[in-house]
């Protein structure tokens, strides 16, 4: 099990359920540790609480206690990575059954035991692409008024509310810019990201990673936080300054801010 999971948390799920599930408390079953379901509104299905917008659930059997509180039932869980190598024991008398299906491709960093960031760039990429990294963040750092805030167990609301619409403005640029549709701007779901981030903050369980020119953020990342994993959800930055890579930036300050507090996956 992923310990101290932020989508199992009672803030998280509490908050989706009350912009998704019209504030029910979620449903527990006993043969099931720790995830909770809400019941589909028109087919015999339980989902797991928070649906689509987790970016990693994890769950077991409850090995201490057998329970078949599960027969005549369908489970569906979303958001599953594989690198979490859940483990799934049925008891051979049970007639509880599991089908993986692949819901969409995703990337996984594993840090493991790298003591700084200069060796997970010696260890993962070749001289010339290091230099090319570097280049990138020394030339932006050069051409401008940089900073960056990592903001994680403390924010003021103010602040909050100012790093949150410039996310909104910057991720609405883009998007036209791209002429397509972002479901993360959605009203409904936006609301949801924006209600659930501050309190999750506040716990350790979120963060927002904030690049400025001067007071101007131009680039935002919002990722949840377990005890060794960050999980990078919605990143965007300023479209007026895509030829400084600030994607490559981004990661390279996310991965060496993972091995500076010892979250071993990003």
């Amino acid at each position: 099990m992923i310990q101290n999971n932020p989508f199992l948390s009672d803030t998280y799920t509490s908050i989706w359920s009350k912009h998704f599930d019209q504030s029910k408390k979620s449903i527990k079953f006993n043969f099931l540790k720790n995830i909770g379901f809400y019941r589909h509104a028109s087919l015999p299905l339980y989902v797991n609480s928070g649906k689509t917008l987790t970016k990693g659930m994890d769950y077991s059997l409850d090995s201490e206690q057998y329970s078949d509180d599960y027969k005549n039932k369908v489970f569906l869980i979303y958001d599953v990575p594989t690198y979490f190598n859940t483990k799934w024991q049925a008891p051979s008398d049970s007639t509880l059954k599991l089908y993986r299906l692949k819901q969409y491709p995703g990337f996984s960093v594993e840090l493991g035991q790298l003591s700084n960031f200069n060796e997970y760039m010696l260890a993962t990429f070749s001289k010339s692409s290091r230099y090319k990294l570097n280049k990138y963040k020394k030339r932006f750092e050069a051409c401008f008024e940089v900073s960056y805030k990592m903001y994680y167990g403390e924010i003021t609301k103010e602040e909050y509310d100012v790093v949150f619409d410039s996310f909104k403005e910057l991720l609405t640029k883009r998007f036209d810019d791209k002429q397509i549709t972002n479901n993360n701007l959605d009203p409904e779901e936006w609301q949801f990201y924006y209600d659930v981030a501050y309190p999750l903050i506040l716990e350790n369980k979120a963060s927002l990673f904030v690049i400025y020119d001067g007071a101007k953020p131009i680039g935002v990342t919002l990722s949840y936080h377990s005890n060794t994993v960050l999980f990078d959800a919605i990143t965007v930055f300023d479209i007026d300054y895509a030829k400084f890579h600030l994607g490559s930036v981004t990661i390279m300050k996310l991965i060496e801010y993972c091995i500076s507090k010892k979250n071993r996956s990003l």
